[in-house]
């Protein structure tokens, strides 16, 4: 009789913590409704599906849990197209300032549209502006250097007097 009583005992203190960690879940997964950033949605339902699973069969835990992972998917989606966008409107403002920035972004993106070409683009562009600024560096060295140097008596000037 005692045992069957501790096996009572036992089995209602799961089914509580298993209601308990449902609820919780629940309120993870609701909560994503007041949340802006992007990572702490997807975590958040990326928690709430594994806590989902940790309940096992209780109530509809299992097909909770397969939409909590099916609503960080589509806001990982949402995420990409969002960052796609920004991307884009930076490239096409024509400010040559974050071309390294965009890069990092269209690699991230991956197969997302059109990104690696994108990618290639932000690439020519890094290098191209680093050979700009090679030529332009040189240029006010060697300029520098020749007033320097001119000043010192070193370089001549042949002015022709008329």
């Amino acid at each position: 009789m005692a045992k069957e009583k501790k096996e009572k005992q036992a089995k209602q203190l799961i089914m509580q913590s298993q209601e308990e960690l449902y609820d919780l879940a629940c309120a993870k997964m609701k909560a994503d409704a007041l949340i802006v950033q992007f990572a702490y949605k997807i975590e958040n339902y990326r928690l709430a599906a594994s806590m989902f699973e940790e309940v096992g069969d209780y109530k509809d835990a299992p097909q909770l849990g397969r939409k909590c992972l099916e609503l960080a998917q589509k806001t990982e989606q949402e995420e990409s197209g969002y960052n796609y966008a920004r991307a884009v409107r930076e490239m096409d403002s024509d400010d040559e300032k974050n071309w390294t920035k965009l890069a990092d972004t269209f690699q991230k993106l991956g197969d997302y549209k059109d990104a690696k070409e994108r990618l290639a683009r932000c690439k020519a562009n890094v290098s191209r502006e680093s050979r700009r600024r090679k030529v332009r560096t040189g240029l006010v060295l060697g300029i520098a250097a020749s007033l320097i140097l001119e000043r010192m008596g070193y370089l001549q000037r042949d002015v022709v007097s008329e």
